[in-house]
């Protein structure tokens, strides 16, 4: 099996502010507020000091409680329209069997559904009550990747195409793993 990261690595950039973005129905100075509240948890992220957990709990509190499911499908299948694969999507992910690839990705598995219809993806997932969404269910990241791997019964990968080294546990398992800045692709076992 072949496993592909999809931000960053199907993409030239992170896709989740996007889908914010367009789920979000408040207004421009409503919008800009709760941006600087995320982009201050971000800094805090990457000093270390919260975990990607918190930071997405806090994306999703944000711009997403109070949704219904009806609404997080029409915006994801609004948002699709704005995400764009880069090379990589097209020399390695499509030339590799449907059979014999997937994709596992931290992104919303409510749109990552939609621009990748029939294939084997995992992703992040809302918690909902009463149909709105309540808050996230579960972060795809780092440790939960192998996890689900695991539970779908896959034990060994042939390769691993990824942008970060939070991806470290799938790496591990992988008899090959490439990391993939700007579209360019660096052997790292």
């Amino acid at each position: 099996m072949i496993v592909f990261d999809f931000d960053k690595t199907l993409t030239n950039k992170d896709t989740l502010f996007g889908f914010y973005k367009t789920a979000s129905s408040n207004g421009p100075l409503l919008f800009t507020c709760k941006r600087a509240v995320l982009l201050l948890v971000a800094v805090l992220y990457k000093g270390r000091i919260v975990s990607n957990t918190s930071l997405k709990r806090v994306g999703v509190f944000l711009f997403l409680r109070g949704k219904t499911k009806d609404a997080i499908s029409q915006a994801a299948r609004s948002y699709c329209d704005h995400i764009q694969l880069n090379d990589l999507y097209e020399t390695v992910y499509l030339q590799t069997a449907a059979k014999d690839r997937l994709i596992i990705s931290a992104s919303m598995i409510d749109y990552l559904n939609i621009v990748f219809p029939g294939e084997q993806v995992y992703g992040s997932t809302l918690r909902f009550r009463d149909d709105k969404v309540s808050g996230l269910l579960k972060n795809m990241y780092g440790k939960n990747k192998l996890e689900a791997l695991r539970d779908a019964g896959i034990s060994g990968l042939e390769a691993v195409y990824t942008d970060s080294k939070s991806d470290s546990p799938l790496i591990e398992l992988a008899e090959h793993a490439y990391l993939v800045q700007d579209s360019h692709i660096l052997k790292i076992k």
